[in-house]
């Protein structure tokens, strides 16, 4: 129950990542035309301490490119050994990624964007962030789950899943605003590389991280 997105498809729909669990909008019909996905780990899939496993946006592309195979590929698999991520099929009544890959048009953009890593029981109301990755001119305000914090009688998000049947919603935690990432430099050749394995002054508690940390408060 891992997922990867870069999802931020439309403001005016309101299809942002945390709001997978409505079950609304998030079918392949909806993202045809959009670069943005969301899609799921294979089930099985695992990552040991200090294993490295290596995620392409297109398998075959990957494969040309460097004269090597990644583990996991978004699209174009091709001929290649890597295992296709999958995105929603979209029935109503489930959300289930076993059958649908991602659209030919998903990617991320060369200038900047954000990438986020979390988990999803299935039934819950609320989505974990495990962690988020901004480059180059990306911006965080795409991902704000508390974005009226502060501001009287304005409600902050709340998301009611359609899987668990109690038609009740539930709240975020507060997060960072959208200034909390500094930028990483898109990459251009070198990879940005994680250096402090602590997650340096990261809130430990009272966030939606999967501990109850809150990713959107690391400086990274």
């Amino acid at each position: 129950n891992y997922y990867l997105t870069d999802y931020s498809d439309n403001p005016t729909n309101g299809r942002y990542y945390f709001n997978l669990p409505t079950g609304v909008d998030f079918g392949p019909a909806n993202t045809d035309t959009s670069s943005d996905f969301i899609v799921r780990f294979p089930k099985g899939a695992a990552i040991q301490p200090g294993q490295v496993i290596t995620i392409a946006i297109d398998g075959e592309g990957f494969k040309a490119t460097y004269s090597s195979e990644a583990d996991y590929c978004i699209r174009n698999a091709g001929t290649t050994a890597s295992e296709q991520m999958l995105t929603w099929d979209g029935p109503a009544g489930s959300v289930d990624f076993s059958a649908t890959p991602a659209s030919d048009n998903a990617g991320l953009t060369n200038g900047g964007e954000w990438i986020c890593l979390f988990t999803w029981d299935g039934s819950s109301d609320l989505i974990q962030d495990v962690d988020i990755l901004l480059y180059g001119t990306g911006t965080s305000g795409i991902i704000n789950k508390t974005p009226n914090l502060g501001l009287p009688n304005i409600a902050d998000i709340r998301v009611d899943s359609l899987f668990d049947q109690d038609n009740v919603a539930s709240e975020f935690k507060d997060d960072q605003d959208e200034t909390f990432q500094a930028n990483n430099r898109a990459p251009g050749g070198p990879s940005i590389t994680r250096v402090d394995f602590t997650e340096g002054n990261e809130l430990k508690t009272g966030g939606n991280g999967i501990t109850g940390n809150d990713e959107t408060s690391e400086n990274a």
